[in-house]
């Protein structure tokens, strides 16, 4: 809604405190599934107050989630708190309604279950195998994998440093429930995927390859999709939450298709009213 939008709109909601992924997906609230419905309600509205008021704190004059799925219950929760909504991006949800490998392949067409089982016998040939490792365990090994992806799709500027610091992070608050699964091959790791299990999810965060063993081993799709579908039947995942972008691609592996929302809030009167204007104008565009 900012690109193209003329005046002082956008600069009124700046600075914006930003809850949630900024390059991901899914920005949800980690609740317990076993709450009541009373009880989600009560915690719900206290952790979003909470966040309004660190907004205000800071000096925010917004507050903005980027990426809650249109089925999540946060989306009528911040409907109900004046927050203002947006279509922003599309991510894929892969349902571990199945309890085995093949029964996962039976869902997709005969062409793709074709096509699996010869990229399986690919890595055979390749002597990969797959494993995971607690997060903190392997930082400094997929560091180089993690910055040449980065670097291959533009996202230059991160410092090994500022790399590893923000898996730290991760690992420090998350400890066991942060997981990277990966492809190995010559006692090297060569390529990784960050998973973080709550509850019975597993929400993918981010991936590294060695492009120069990779060549044209699907070593993606090896890790992202098959390797995470024995890794979440063998620890009782029922959904696994995949990034936005490459639709078809999770299409075609068995993801469903879920429209994702931005959401933001005005702190206060005036940026309450730039906002809806900021969000006129992308509707008009």
């Amino acid at each position: 809604g900012i690109v193209g939008v003329r005046g002082r709109e956008p600069a009124t909601l700046m600075p914006s405190l930003l809850l949630g992924g900024r390059h991901t997906a899914h920005s949800r609230l980690l609740l317990d599934r076993g709450l009541s419905q009373a009880a989600r309600r009560e915690v719900s509205g206290a952790l979003l107050a909470e966040a309004e008021n660190l907004g205000r704190k800071v000096g925010a004059r917004s507050l903005a989630f980027m990426f809650i799925d249109s089925d999540d219950q946060l989306r009528s929760d911040l409907d109900q708190r004046g927050y203002l909504s947006f279509l922003h991006a599309k991510a894929g949800v892969l349902d571990i309604d199945f309890t085995t490998f093949d029964g996962y392949l039976h869902r997709l067409s005969a062409h793709r279950r074709k096509r699996i089982k010869s990229e399986l016998r690919s890595f055979a040939a390749a002597g990969v195998e797959f494993s995971q490792h607690p997060l903190g365990e392997v930082i400094e090994q997929i560091t180089p994998l993690g910055m040449a992806l980065e670097s291959r799709y533009g996202a230059e500027g991160d410092t090994v440093a500022a790399f590893q610091g923000n898996l730290r992070i991760v690992s420090d608050v998350l400890g066991d429930r942060a997981v990277a699964l990966t492809a190995e091959q010559g006692g090297k790791i060569r390529g990784y995927v960050i998973a973080i299990r709550w509850d019975d999810a597993l929400i993918l965060r981010s991936a590294g390859f060695d492009y120069e063993f990779k060549g044209k081993l699907p070593l993606y799709y090896g890790l992202v999709f098959y390797h995470v579908v024995d890794y979440a039947l063998a620890f009782s995942v029922r959904q696994v939450f995949y990034s936005i972008e490459s639709t078809e691609a999770k299409k075609s592996r068995g993801c469903r298709i879920v429209d994702e929302y931005g959401m933001a809030l005005g702190l206060d009167d005036q940026a309450a009213v730039a906002l809806r204007s900021v969000l006129a104008s992308g509707a008009d565009g």
